[in-house]
């Protein structure tokens, strides 16, 4: 078992100074790996998400110790080792602030709210054992076939037009445009959109950007956070349409038990009943397709070689 008590407890400023050593020596493979945490922690700051990125790339859903132990009924395995992430934490503070006469000659005492940040260890569920995952994370963890299709149907949808899956990468590109401000962020927001709905992404590369990613870390942590943002508000968009699909096929499915012909089966005549039942399995000869069965190739996006970035 994890034993917390003996957790080395690192400060804020050691933490962030390996973070921003990391980033400030910036590569093509670091860079992917920072979009792959933004991509499965959309939800996490640039910061946070580059934490993820150097210490555990392979992570895939995190918790502190705390939460997989209370929320999810989970234990750490022993032997594993957190990752440092930076939290927020709301402190309350007495503060003085000016009277009635708006000086400080006579204060008034106040209680106010402030934002301070601490380090904690979070762990990856790779990490833990015990009750079985709630629904939420193995569907994150798990992207179906027909979650891909949803993907796709999702962007057919925003963009008005057919759209196949090679397309995908230029339609988030385009929708991008005016959130970024340059190639190589449309190009970074179109990867983490792939990556985060599981549509395959092994035609992407960022080699030939290598330029583009030095500089100052203030302008590096900038740029990040532009394709950050532009990245959440693309895939809130998506992610409305599909619950719309979903609420869709709900409602197909519902309206298709309703019609059976066994709704009212206890009705039908015993004579009838073998008839009916073979006229039934008659009429589904030929149907048995899996609807996965025609999305089990390769979902890849093609890049442009000639894209400069």
């Amino acid at each position: 078992m994890y034993d917390k008590s003996v957790a080395v407890p690192f400060k804020i400023d050691e933490v962030s100074e390996k973070r921003d050593n990391w980033m400030s020596d910036m590569t093509p493979d670091k860079y992917a790996a920072v979009l792959d945490s933004m991509a499965k922690f959309k939800n996490y700051s640039v910061n946070n998400a580059a934490l993820i990125a150097m210490q555990r790339p392979d992570a895939t859903f995190i918790a502190s110790f705390d939460d997989w132990k209370e929320k999810f009924g989970r234990s750490i395995n022993k032997g594993s080792k957190g990752i440092d992430f930076i939290k927020p934490v709301k402190v309350k503070k007495m503060v003085e602030v000016p009277g009635e006469s708006g000086t400080l000659d006579s204060p008034a005492v106040v209680e106010k709210e402030f934002t301070n940040f601490k380090v904690i260890s979070m762990f990856d569920v790779s990490d833990t054992h015990g009750k079985q995952l709630p629904s939420f994370i193995t569907d994150e963890l798990d992207k179906s076939v027909d979650d891909v299709a949803r993907f796709k149907q999702a962007f057919e949808i925003m963009t008005g037009v057919p759209c196949e899956y090679d397309d995908i990468k230029d339609a988030v590109m385009n929708m991008a445009k005016d959130k970024v401000t340059s190639d190589l962020e449309k190009y970074s927001v179109a990867y983490i959109i792939c990556k985060h709905y599981g549509v395959g992404t092994a035609e992407f590369s960022f080699d030939n950007a290598t330029d583009q990613m030095k500089g100052e870390l203030k302008n590096i942590r900038s740029s990040l956070n532009r394709i950050s943002k532009a990245a959440y508000e693309i895939i809130s968009n998506v992610d409305e349409k599909i619950q719309g699909i979903k609420a869709a096929e709900k409602g197909e499915t519902e309206k298709a038990s309703e019609d059976t012909p066994f709704k009212d089966e206890d009705t039908v005549k015993p004579r009838d009943v073998k008839s009916l039942k073979e006229s039934i399995l008659e009429k589904l000869k030929g149907n048995k397709d899996n609807v996965g069965d025609r999305y089990k190739h390769e979902i890849k996006i093609t890049g442009r070689n000639d894209m400069a970035i």
